[in-house]
């Protein structure tokens, strides 16, 4: 990737209205904006549309951690909480030490 352009002293309130929402920016802080040019071909999209990075940009742990939590969703290895008292009484159970 490229550096295409650099723009510094940006206010937030000169920022795209969806970035200000996205990351609750205040309108009178000052910001750099970095734009760099992506090859969408390098890049996989997402369910919704957001781009993913390549494949060789992603964390070997992290593959293995997905890995491994899929295997363990198709084992069964999960708890489905119906509620919101039964959620709360899993973590409470999760987080209890035992001396209760």
């Amino acid at each position: 990737m490229q550096v295409e352009k650099i723009k510094k002293y940006v206010r937030g309130q000169d920022l795209p209205i969806t970035w200000q929402k996205e990351m609750n920016i205040q309108p009178q802080k000052f910001f750099t904006v970095i734009l760099k040019e992506i090859n969408v071909n390098d890049c996989d999209i997402d369910i919704d549309g957001s781009l993913m990075p390549p494949e060789n940009e992603i964390s070997e742990n992290l593959i293995k951690a997905v890995a491994a939590s899929e295997e363990s969703l198709k084992k069964g290895d999960f708890v489905d909480c119906s509620s919101d008292a039964e959620r709360d009484a899993l973590f409470d159970s999760i987080w209890s030490d035992g001396s209760e």
